[in-house]
């Protein structure tokens, strides 16, 4: 009888009722949309199944297949948040890296010009000293 109901009832409503049930067991209380592709879409789109916000997409006709996709992407949607958050954490890390970067990178171009800049003045300091005295007067006059 069980399975008579099931066959009378279309894939979406199958999915949803999984879903339904896959709320209820993890306590999920958002209201999750569920999408139904045909298997181009997920082709084209490179998977078969994604997340997008409250929307749950399956990009799969047979059943079996798309309750096992559905149960990933609920998976998915769960700890959406967590990975929400390192991502925030990772954008910052690499902001903060970037931005020490540049400013080591200031702080190196700042010193190397300052040393070369002194060497060079040095090194024409001594030049001048070594020029003969003779000329020395010369220009000085």
């Amino acid at each position: 009888m069980e399975s008579d109901v099931l066959l009378m009832l279309s894939n979406l409503e199958i999915l949803n009722i999984r879903l339904d049930g896959l709320k209820e067991t993890y306590g999920v209380t958002d209201n999750i949309e569920l999408c139904l592709g045909t298997n181009e879409e997920g082709e084209k789109l490179g998977c078969r199944g994604r997340v997008v916000g409250n929307k749950v997409y399956i990009f799969e006709g047979n059943l079996d297949e798309a309750l096992e996709i559905l149960n990933h992407e609920f998976m998915e949607f769960v700890i959406a948040p967590m990975t929400d958050e390192f991502n925030k954490v990772q954008s910052t890390d690499r902001k903060l890296f970037n931005e020490m970067s540049r400013a080591f990178s200031n702080v190196y171009i700042e010193l190397a010009n300052r040393v070369t800049y002194e060497s060079k003045e040095k090194a024409i300091d001594n030049l001048v000293k070594g020029l003969p005295k003779e000329l020395k007067r010369v220009t000085e006059s």
